[in-house]
């Protein structure tokens, strides 16, 4: 899995780049070690299936190689791969000192940093340092002129100014996102990215049923793009704002989907979560194939945790 793909992931959108980013030195491609190629290999798919422990087990072991043979490149690669997956799993504080050594092995590679500093960014801002992020995100800006760092860029600034309530300074940015020359038709993981942020905006301006609207199309998206587990999270927002739009059935429809969906991934826990909206809208709606399809699905999933909590 290259740099700049785990970030773009991260990100929400994904743009094929292979390899590691800016290499200065031309001359002959690399030959990958084969364990770090393999390791790397079923890495990535287990990033992409969602298997997220299982992709940091295997990167950790393809840096343990790296570091053997003190290949620059490779412990680069592999530390901001291991780093994305710490950021995947909500441990941020785990993923900066990868990164740290990540951008010393970049640097002593002779390969651009800027995806590193990235996700460094990205790292800062879930730890709650707003200031040091903006400080990344605007050497970032002001050394590449690559349209998917600046984007990457843009999409941590839209997000922070979501955080801090500013709508204007948020808008702002979508702007300069939607201006970028990338080839969006084509990715639709960046659509589905544009369509999240503006749905979060239209929530913080009170619009409910605008809000629901952008989450129902970047659901959409996220399947043509193949991220299911995103996917059924994007149909969970959705419900809850069709709920608190007054549109009952709606808000059911998504909240079952996406109750259903994180089930069949096997994360009952989310499941229960979405299954428990959808009973609420279930009731609201009055509809009896609604509240039948609803229970059915509630004790399945019921039922699955019980059984996972007995084989403890």
């Amino acid at each position: 899995m290259s740099r700049l793909y785990t970030i773009m992931k991260l990100a929400g959108w994904l743009c094929l780049v292979g390899g590691l980013s800016g290499c200065s030195s031309p001359g002959p491609a690399r030959q990958t070690d084969p364990d770090i190629a393999t390791a790397a290999s079923s890495a990535r798919l287990a990033f992409d299936q969602g298997q997220i422990e299982r992709a940091a087990g295997l990167y950790s072991r393809g840096l343990t190689k790296a570091r053997s043979m003190d290949d620059s490149f490779e412990i680069a690669n592999n530390a901001y791969n291991l780093a994305a997956c710490m950021m995947t799993l909500g441990r941020p504080e785990e993923a900066r000192p990868l990164l740290q050594e990540a951008e010393r092995e970049a640097l002593r590679a002779g390969a651009a940093r800027s995806d590193i500093r990235l996700m460094q960014a990205a790292a800062a801002q879930s730890l709650g340092q707003a200031d040091e992020a903006r400080t990344i995100l605007k050497e970032v800006l002001s050394n590449s002129d690559r349209p998917e760092y600046r984007a990457q860029a843009f999409i941590l600034e839209i997000r922070m100014a979501c955080d801090a309530g500013d709508v204007a300074a948020a808008e702002s940015r979508l702007k300069d996102l939607q201006g970028l020359r990338l080839d969006k038709k084509d990715n639709v993981l960046l659509q589905a990215e544009i369509e999240g942020l503006q749905g979060r905006l239209a929530g913080m301006k009170n619009q409910p049923g605008e809000a629901a609207g952008f989450m129902d199309r970047q659901a959409d998206l996220l399947r043509q793009g193949g991220k299911f587990r995103d996917m059924a999270q994007a149909l969970g927002r959705a419900g809850e704002w069709h709920g608190q739009a007054g549109q009952w059935p709606a808000a059911w429809d998504r909240a079952y989907r996406a109750a259903r969906s994180l089930f069949a991934q096997g994360d009952t826990v989310g499941a229960l979560r979405q299954v428990e909206q959808a009973v609420a809208a279930a009731e609201k709606t009055g509809a009896a194939d609604a509240q039948a399809a609803t229970a059915t699905l509630f004790e399945d999933i019921r039922a699955a945790v019980k059984k996972a909590e007995a084989a403890e």
